[in-house]
């Protein structure tokens, strides 16, 4: 009993290491983003602000989904297939469309 209760412990702190090493990524990821794009926009470089904020929001995004997951299993024990964030919607046309 006793021996299974640390093991729970150090199954959870590995995984709380784990999402603070993803928060931390995400958080910088976010800040270099928001210094570079500041950077690029008083160069009017305005298409370099588009293409970063395109190349490093999803991944932000993907990097909380993340975080989520395992915030999710050290709460519950299990791995669910429950998403965080839909990007998929309905299809902009009816099935019958040409």
């Amino acid at each position: 009993m006793k021996r299974d209760t640390h093991r729970v412990l150090q199954i959870t702190v590995i995984y709380l290491f784990a999402g603070f090493l993803v928060a931390d990524g995400a958080a910088v990821l976010l800040f270099s983003t928001l210094v570079e794009g500041l950077h690029h926009l008083m160069q009017g470089d305005y298409g370099e602000v588009v293409l970063g904020l395109l190349d490093r929001v999803p991944l932000a995004l993907i990097l909380a989904e993340i975080l989520y997951t395992l915030l999710r299993f050290s709460k519950e024990g299990t791995l669910e297939a429950t998403p965080f964030w839909l990007s998929a919607s309905s299809p902009p046309f009816p099935a019958s469309w040409p």
